[in-house]
C-alpha cells in the first residue's frame, strides 16, 4: 500500500499541488488524471522522492529498491527471455536501440522495470509519443500485464480515454487538487463536479444554464426556451426557484426514445462512422447529442432530442458541486 498524507508543492508563487491525501492499495492500477499544470506528474515525482517538502508525509510498506542483484550469466538470460515474453519483444533482443520504434522503446523501457522486480511502477504519460493505433496497442498490452503481474502502479496521463480504460480506479484532478476518486464507473455515472462531468467522457457531458421551478406537480428545469420535466427525488433540491447547471451526456440523447424532449436547430453535423455528433443551438446554447449513424439531418434544420430523465445531472453553477442526492444514480 502507499499512503500520501499532506502533498503540498509550490513552484515560485504557483501551487502545483494543494494539501492532497491519497492511499494506494495494494496490486491497484490507480490512474491520476487532469489537464496539463493540474499537479498530477508532480505528485509523481513527489511519490518517487524527486520534488520533496517537509511538510508532507509518504508512507509505502512494500520494497522500492532491491539493490544490485548478483545473478549469474544464464539467469540474467532467463529473466531477459521472461520478459521479452511477457512484453511480445523477444524477437527485437538483438537490435540496437536506433533500431527500434516508438512503441517497441516504450516495452523496452518497461521492461527494465519489470525484470529488476519492483513492487511500484510509476508511469508518467507513457502513451503520450505514440500514433493513434500503436497507442491503443499499447494500452491494451499494459492492462494485460496488470492483470498477469500484479503490481502496485500508479499512472498519470491526460487522456480520459485511457483513465477508463485502464484504470481500477481514477483520480481527477485541476489545479492542484483532487476533484473526485473512484471506479471508472462511478466517475462516469455519479461526477462530482461539473469540471469532472465535463472532463471525463468523448465527448464530454453538455452542461446546460438552466433555471429550475419546483412545484407541488413537479419539477420544472428551464433550459433555452425549453420547458422539461427533471425527476426531483435524485435530487437535493433546497428552494422553490433556483440557478443550476443541467448535465446532458451526448450518448444519453436521441431521436425517438425517452421522455424529456429538448427542441433546437442544428448548426452541424460530424460524421464519425458509427455514429453522428449533432452539435444543436438551444436557444443560444449549444448541446452535442452522439446518434445513429443511420439518421440523415441537415444544417439548420428543426430538431427535437429525447433523454431518459434519469440520465440528468444537476450541479451548482457557482461551485459547480453535483446536487444529486445520496444513493441516486
Amino acid at each position: 500500500m502507499l499512503s500520501l498524507e499532506g502533498l503540498d508543492k509550490y513552484f515560485g508563487s504557483f501551487h502545483a499541488v494543494d494539501e492532497v491525501d491519497l492511499e494506494v492499495a495494494h496490486g491497484e492500477f490507480l490512474v491520476l488524471v487532469g489537464p496539463s499544470g493540474c499537479g498530477k506528474s508532480t505528485i509523481l515525482r513527489m511519490i518517487a522522492g524527486l520534488e520533496m517538502r517537509r511538510s508532507f508525509r509518504r508512507r509505502i510498506d512494500l520494497p522500492l529498491g532491491l539493490g544490485i542483484q548478483v545473478l549469474d550469466r544464464e539467469q540474467i538470460e532467463q529473466h531477459v527471455v521472461e520478459v521479452a515474453q511477457t512484453l511480445e519483444i523477444h524477437e527485437l533482443l538483438e537490435r540496437f536501440p536506433a533500431q527500434l520504434s516508438g512503441g517497441q522503446k516504450q516495452r523496452v523501457a518497461l521492461g527494465r522495470a519489470i525484470i529488476r522486480d519492483v513492487k511500484l511502477l510509476l508511469m508518467d504519460e507513457p502513451l503520450s509519443n505514440l500514433d493513434a493505433e500503436l497507442r491503443t496497442a499499447t494500452r491494451t498490452r499494459l492492462i494485460r500485464l496488470h492483470r498477469q503481474l500484479g503490481r502496485t502502479t500508479v499512472y498519470v496521463t491526460h487522456d480520459q480515454v485511457e483513465a477508463m480504460t485502464m484504470g481500477t480506479r481514477i483520480v481527477v484532478m485541476n489545479e492542484g487538487r483532487i476533484l473526485q476518486v473512484g471506479t471508472p464507473d462511478e466517475i462516469y455515472r455519479r461526477p462530482a463536479t461539473a469540471f469532472v462531468g465535463r472532463f471525463i467522457g468523448q465527448p464530454g457531458m453538455n452542461l446546460l444554464r438552466a433555471k429550475i421551478v419546483v412545484g407541488e406537480d413537479g419539477s420544472v428545469a428551464e433550459i433555452g426556451g425549453n420547458r422539461v420535466a427533471i425527476p426531483a427525488r435524485r435530487f437535493e433540491l433546497q428552494a422553490a426557484s433556483f440557478d443550476a447547471l443541467v448535465g446532458i451526456r451526448p450518448e444519453h440523447l436521441s431521436l425517438h426514445e425517452g421522455e424529456i424532449v429538448l427542441e433546437g436547430r442544428v448548426e452541424v453535423v460530424e460524421s464519425l462512422g458509427r455514429e453522428k455528433l449533432v452539435h444543436v443551438d438551444l436557444g443560444g446554447q449549444s448541446l452535442t447529442a452522439a446518434i445513429d449513424s443511420q439518421q440523415q439531418l441537415d444544417a439548420d434544420q428543426s430538431i427535437e432530442l429525447r433523454l431518459d430523465p434519469d440520465a440528468l445531472q444537476l450541479f451548482d453553477p457557482l461551485t459547480e458541486r453535483s446536487l444529486l442526492a445520496v444513493g441516486s444514480c
